[in-house]
């Protein structure tokens, strides 16, 4: 984990608010884990931004769990959130996401090809159907399909 320590003074909440946003655009851009530290210029007193990220449903690609934490995956970054995997399932709607396996939510959007053993998506991702669970599987994709392409 990568930890930041940045030191302020004299900020007013305006101010904060406009630091917080770069730092949260900073570390969309870093890899892995970061920890950012606001703190007065005694090093005293530590702030810690509140930060708000939205993803717009048609960015998101798929949602794993990675032990205690979930993997947002989307269209050009991927954010590691501490979140249980079934909160984050309930964030997304339904009739868009396909519960391929254990732990792993697909926007049926993005798949892009399909072959008997495994899923591809549009970031080039793979993910295996299961055995048990592959007609029901595709019979959802195909129906979602149906509704979702123009005649």
């Amino acid at each position: 984990m990568q930890k930041i320590r940045i030191q302020i003074s004299n900020l007013s909440p305006g101010g904060i608010r406009l630091l917080s946003d770069a730092v949260l655009q900073l570390a969309r851009k870093l890899e892995g884990e970061v920890l950012f530290e606001l703190c007065d210029t005694s090093g005293k007193s530590i702030l810690l931004p509140v930060c708000t990220v939205r993803i717009p449903v048609d960015d998101l690609i798929c949602i794993t769990a990675d032990r205690h934490y979930v993997l947002f995956t989307c269209t050009g970054s991927v954010l590691r959130v501490r979140l249980r995997f079934r909160d984050a399932a309930a964030l997304v709607p339904s009739g868009q996401f396909l519960a391929c396996g254990r732990g792993v939510l697909l926007n049926m959007a993005h798949i892009r090809e399909i072959s008997k053993e495994e899923f591809v998506l549009s970031n080039g991702n793979i993910f295996p159907i299961s055995r048990r669970k592959r007609r029901e599987l595709l019979q959802v994709l195909l129906s979602y399909r149906s509704l979702h392409t123009a005649p």
